[in-house]
């Protein structure tokens, strides 16, 4: 009697769990769509899927009776399910991170009838700004502002009857690409192309909001919120300047080296429970010149504008979701404080692109100790990955392996 209310508990047990097995296939699928997976799990999901296809597959090779293809509908179904959520889950990733592929160097392989400022073997850096060279900003020098070239999707070339689109312009993660004649700056052909890469994004967004916007000028002190990519050149361009104290902060101990390295002389670690306005008014003897927010997060913004004396200038470099709003407290950004926006460091890029290339030449900018790695185009989700854990200031995607 025991023996079999026991085998009764064992099998009531089992059919519960077999029906829990679809719900919870369900969740994890739609996790999987919407949650970033990392580098390893996703390589894991489609060897995976490969393999169980390559199963269905030999075993219909070998099945000769009807009836024994009845379950094969429903392992299809399966493994077709599983490799459509795969391919949102990498095209999610991919899209996401889509920007960190504006910032590409290489080699002028065919130009156009029309092309005069570059030419076939040119080494060149690539610029996000397809202006449009004839509106009012781009008359007064001021391509950034063009609202032709505001970056995003555009439809410039086209395969037979595809349209082919790229971003911002660019869209770097192939080997080859097209662009506009004004995105191609030519460098001196001396210089890795490798470092080159970087200067197209985040090394001008980061320079370019010390020099361009912020115009930080001898002796002025400053605070760096965020010391991955962008903020360690906020960093060394302060530093080239002549700040006389820069404080940097991060949430990850490893960054304080690289923040020293590129010029930082304070490090303020932010865990959860510090005041860190009140951390940067103690080192700064009542507040900086500038401050940087890099992370682009709305209420480190606000942070910032409180970090600032009165008349210095709160510099919005990290770009949230565009739909975020910033709630300040008005008597602080009241005290002449200037709140700027900062695009790809208020660049024009043929005159600070060389400026940037002459200073990496001349030994006076960081640029090949930013790059943490190198990988393949094969190795793009790891990057991405690394990237989102800060554990890598840059990692530089070469698209011949």
């Amino acid at each position: 009697m025991n023996m079999t209310l026991t085998r009764l508990g064992f099998a009531n047990a089992a059919g519960f769990l077999s029906t829990l097995v679809m719900p919870i296939g369900i969740l994890v699928l739609v996790a999987m769509m919407v949650l970033p997976l990392p580098a390893f799990l996703l390589d894991t999901f489609f060897i995976t899927n490969i393999l169980v296809s390559l199963l269905v597959l030999m075993v219909a090779l070998h099945t000769y009776r009807p009836l024994d293809f009845s379950s094969f509908p429903s392992l299809l179904l399966i493994a077709t399910v599983l490799r459509l959520g795969l391919n949102v889950a990498s095209t999610r990733i991919i899209l996401s991170n889509g920007h960190e592929g504006t910032s590409a160097a290489g080699k002028v392989i065919e130009v156009g009838s029309a092309v005069t400022y570059c030419e076939v073997s040119d080494h060149v850096i690539l610029s996000t700004f397809g202006n449009c060279g004839h509106c009012a900003d781009c008359e007064v020098g001021d391509p950034g502002n063009c609202a032709v070239g505001m970056g995003g999707l555009s439809q410039p070339y086209a395969e037979g009857d595809q349209a082919l689109y790229n971003f911002a312009n660019i869209g770097a993660f192939v080997q080859e690409t097209i662009v506009a004649e004004n995105q191609c700056i030519p460098i001196p052909k001396e210089m890795p192309l490798t470092s080159a890469a970087l200067i197209g994004c985040g090394v001008m967004t980061g320079t370019g909001a010390v020099f361009n916007r912020a115009q930080v000028q001898l002796g002025d002190t400053c605070v760096v919120i965020g010391a991955g990519g962008v903020g360690l050149n906020v960093i060394q361009a302060a530093k080239l300047v002549g700040a006389s104290q820069i404080i940097a902060i991060d949430r990850i101990p490893e960054k304080e080296k690289l923040a020293t390295e590129f010029g930082a002389t304070d490090f303020i670690l932010a865990e959860d429970d510090l005041d860190m306005v009140n951390a940067v008014k103690q080192l700064s003897g009542g507040g900086v010149h500038h401050a940087f927010e890099v992370v682009g997060h709305a209420g480190l913004l606000a942070d910032a504008i409180n970090m600032t004396r009165a008349g210095g200038n709160v510099c919005a470099v990290g770009v949230p979701d565009l739909t975020a709003t910033v709630t300040y407290n008005f008597q602080s950004l009241h005290q002449n404080k200037n709140l700027m926006g900062i695009r790809a460091g208020g660049a024009k890029p043929r005159k600070d692109f060389r400026t940037l290339t002459n200073l990496y030449m001349n030994g006076q900018l960081k640029l090949d100790e930013m790059i943490s790695n190198t990988a393949g185009l094969d190795g793009l989700i790891g990057a991405f990955d690394a990237m989102r854990a800060g554990t890598e200031a840059r990692t530089v995607l070469l698209p011949h392996g």
